[in-house]
């Protein structure tokens, strides 16, 4: 039986993430989508973790996964299946003296959504955070050489966290919330995210929530760099629009969603590291370039704001900047 092992956070595990998810693209290159360091090992407040790398991988589908199971044997990964969780591939590295813990899902499943706001509830929450650290401390002490018991034990404080960041999320969700895109043309394209949400594939501007205590242009600089990779200079605010999720296509999923976005017209200011953002979603597949004449031919979403961008970047028309409620 596995003993159970607790040590102080070390940034080191940082590094160790950093090497295992190039090995780990490049096993899963056709099929990723991206890869997460999750765990205790992701949250420095937690203070105190078991030294077990826990990597989340989002793919195109779950069922092309086992495909690569020799490949994952031949860097050291044993292939364990669902190993109790529908949907998921779970691979373990180390035998008795694990290192790594791979747990794979095919995006859109919920529990990548669950996995992230654990993560992020606990990073700011630092005081949970660090009560949960100190609880794997004395869980260790007192199940040393019983990893069944040591996980029992801090089932219930851990179903506890996940019930409190799933209200966090959905509280965060209520409150009207500040966004930013990039409209960023280049030889009559435009810069668009590729991604799998609601179900299907659409392509939106690169942009996100505003940040407390950042101002709009820092925020659109910001968000356009971390999923695009490129380092753009806001001109011209083109746009201000709403969505109330309540009102629109997407209402079982974004009933609670009130969005104000303000679009900005973006000068390149480097694209030396195009495709290599810092913070991708996980909804994220790609960064493509859209030829603008041929917008309406892509499923760009909100599909009303294909003709305002026209009105601005092709035929040169004076806009009204409030454009109400667009979903």
């Amino acid at each position: 039986m596995r003993k159970t092992e607790i040590v102080h956070w070390t940034k080191e595990w940082e590094n160790l993430f950093r090497i295992e998810e190039n090995i780990l693209k490049e096993i899963f290159k056709n099929e990723l989508i991206e890869i997460f360091h999750i765990g205790s090992t992701s949250i420095q407040s937690i203070g105190y973790a078991k030294p077990i790398i826990d990597i989340l991988i989002v793919v195109r589908s779950i069922g092309n996964v086992d495909f690569y199971n020799d490949k994952m044997q031949s860097s050291g990964y044993d292939a364990r299946g669902e190993n109790g969780i529908s949907g998921r591939r779970y691979f373990s590295k180390g035998k008795e003296n694990r290192t790594h813990h791979v747990h794979v899902f095919e995006i859109g499943n919920e529990n990548i959504e669950k996995h992230l706001n654990f993560k992020n509830y606990l990073l700011n929450h630092p005081e949970e955070a660090r009560k949960y650290g100190e609880l794997k401390v004395e869980l260790a002490k007192e199940f040393p050489n019983n990893t069944y018991k040591y996980q029992k034990g801090k089932e219930e404080f851990v179903n506890d966290l996940v019930e409190k960041s799933l209200r966090w999320k959905e509280s965060k969700s209520k409150k009207i919330r500040s966004s930013v895109q990039a409209v960023v043309i280049k030889n009559n394209k435009l810069l668009c995210v590729k991604k799998y949400s609601y179900n299907k594939l659409m392509y939106i501007l690169p942009g996100g929530g505003q940040e407390h205590g950042e101002t709009l242009s820092d925020a659109v600089i910001r968000e356009c760099f971390e999923e695009t990779g490129i380092k753009i200079e806001p001109k011209e605010l083109l746009y201000v629009q709403e969505c109330i999720g309540k009102n629109h296509e997407h209402a079982q999923w974004d009933n609670h969603v009130h969005v104000v976005a303000h679009l900005f017209s973006c000068k390149i200011i480097d694209e030396s590291t195009f495709l290599k953002g810092t913070e991708i979603d996980p909804e994220q597949i790609s960064v493509e370039w859209l030829p603008l004449e041929k917008l309406d031919n892509y499923a760009f979403y909100p599909r009303d704001m294909i003709q305002n961008l026209m009105k601005y970047s092709v035929f040169n028309e004076n806009h009204q900047v409030y454009l109400g409620d667009m979903g």
